[in-house]
């Protein structure tokens, strides 16, 4: 009996370092990611080539090519603007959404861009994503949803008029999820031909991310009431706000592993068990909100702070699992 007691030991402190620093609870350590202009970080997208994009409010695309070493400025010849979101698509072009000037598209990593506004009846582009099968969707200040079948080169209005569509989620079976900021979450499954509002169980409207796992389980985060989870793609919403310290809740990511990644005005929350509970994990983070997310194939993270330009994970967010 003996024997065994020491044995067991050495596991005994493992366990007990790992609570201490904090480990086991899904911290993430994190350091600076370079110098960017501009003082909100609003968008983070990762190309095919490992290229990393930042949008900022009023600072324009910046690309870096080395992790965040450095950053260049790569959108001098944009119409002066601010800048909500960039996107960077599997196929190799870069779109960029601003607050006036609409929609831009690069064809080589952001050195050039061109305006491929044609259809577009809303030049306040919020937010963009791709579908499956190649579509582009650009969400709109009260113009609604807009969809692109041909890289840009002309739009068609999808629905949702009056809406500021903060986000667009694209499911892993297709189905599309827009969060708006002033009318909560809508849900469509056949491409935006028809949408459903699906807002039961929400006690705010004011929705700025949705995630969606690979479960199937949707996320919302709201600006005032925190964190929502649906397991029936929206048709019901339950509150999952256990450890948060704040319910202002700007953007949402899911790691590789299946982590929750939540950025706030109090920094960065984290679960590993589907938003039950959640830990802050903000080491090595300045005092800031966080207000975007990206994620590399290998589980590094990135974040865009309000102030205090780009971090990343010292070591891929895979391991809070």
């Amino acid at each position: 009996m003996e024997r065994s007691g020491i044995s067991t030991l050495p596991g005994i402190l493992t366990i007990c370092a790992m609570l201490v620093s904090g480990a086991a609870y899904g911290q993430v350590d994190w350091k600076p990611a370079g110098t960017i202009a501009g003082g909100i970080v609003e968008s983070l997208s990762i190309g095919a080539d490992g290229a990393l994009y930042a949008a900022t409010f009023d600072g324009g695309i910046s690309r870096s090519v080395d992790s965040g070493v450095s950053w260049a400025s790569v959108s001098d010849d944009i119409p002066s603007g601010n800048f909500f979101t960039v996107l960077a698509t599997e196929q190799g072009p870069v779109y960029a959404g601003t607050f006036g000037g609409g929609v831009f598209r690069s064809d080589d990593h952001g050195n050039t861009w061109y305006e491929v506004n044609n259809g577009l009846t809303s030049r306040e582009v919020l937010s963009l994503a791709t579908t499956p099968d190649g579509l582009i969707l650009a969400g709109t200040a009260y113009a609604g949803i807009f969809v692109s079948g041909d890289g840009g080169a002309s739009w068609s209005g999808a629905g949702l008029p009056n809406t500021f569509v903060k986000s667009i989620e694209v499911a892993s079976d297709g189905t599309i999820y827009v969060g708006c900021s002033d009318s909560g979450v809508f849900r469509s499954e056949d491409n935006g031909e028809s949408w459903a509002r699906v807002n039961y169980g929400l006690t705010s409207t004011d929705v700025w991310s949705v995630v969606c796992d690979e479960t199937g389980a949707v996320y919302v985060a709201t600006n005032g009431s925190g964190i929502y989870r649906s397991n029936d793609k929206g048709n019901r919403w339950v509150e999952v706000n256990t450890g948060l310290e704040t319910p202002n809740v700007g953007a949402l990511a899911i790691t590789k592993s299946g982590s929750l990644l939540a950025g706030t005005n109090q920094g960065v929350f984290t679960s590993v068990n589907g938003g039950t509970s959640w830990t802050k994990a903000c080491r090595g983070l300045p005092e800031c909100g966080v207000r975007s997310f990206a994620l590399t194939d290998n589980g590094t993270v990135y974040l865009g702070t309000i102030g205090h330009g780009v971090f990343r994970s010292l070591e891929p967010a895979i391991s809070m699992k």
